[in-house]
């Protein structure tokens, strides 16, 4: 699976064939090393993400470590920050824990209290629209939200912001 397909949106696609086939496990195979496109990916229900520029060796490693039922993550597309949160958001997963909302979440959250539209939240984060969308949504699906107002409601509840 990429990210950015000509018509589709891969993060958007990961989660749908997640949730019609839960048992399908996903690789991203991917050009984006930034941090929030892997968190999103992961959150979306991908076992693996690995940067297309990766030896032949390393995909196909990926691919025995997801069908050991491992994650498999790119080393060379991972800062030692990013993989402890990737890791630690797998764990979250796989124990069916309440996941809390990473640094840039919140930093959305903060936005979208203030009354910032998603291009304003890209504007003022230096991240892409598409970014912004997918952290909006990830908020809403963390924090158990349908919209804006509430996703504020529940993280002034929970003293997130």
């Amino acid at each position: 699976m990429d990210i950015e397909m000509k018509n589709a949106d891969g993060i958007e696609a990961t989660r749908a064939i997640k949730k019609k086939y839960p048992n399908i496990d996903i690789i991203v195979l991917t050009m984006h090393s930034e941090e929030e496109y892997m968190i999103d990916a992961i959150r979306a229900g991908a076992k693996g993400y690995i940067l297309k520029n990766s030896s032949c060796s390393s995909i196909l490693n990926a691919i025995k470590s997801v069908m050991r039922g491992e994650p498999a993550l790119d080393s060379a597309s991972s800062t030692k920050d990013a993989l402890k949160n990737i890791i630690e958001l797998l764990h979250y997963k796989d124990t069916g824990k309440e996941a809390i909302l990473s640094r840039k979440e919140l930093e959305v959250l903060k936005l979208i209290s203030e009354g910032c539209t998603n291009k304003a939240i890209s504007e003022g984060l230096h991240i892409s629209i598409h970014t912004a969308r997918n952290h909006v949504a990830n908020i809403f699906s963390k924090l158990n939200c349908s919209n804006r107002t509430k996703a504020v409601k529940e993280g002034q509840r929970r003293r997130l912001i």
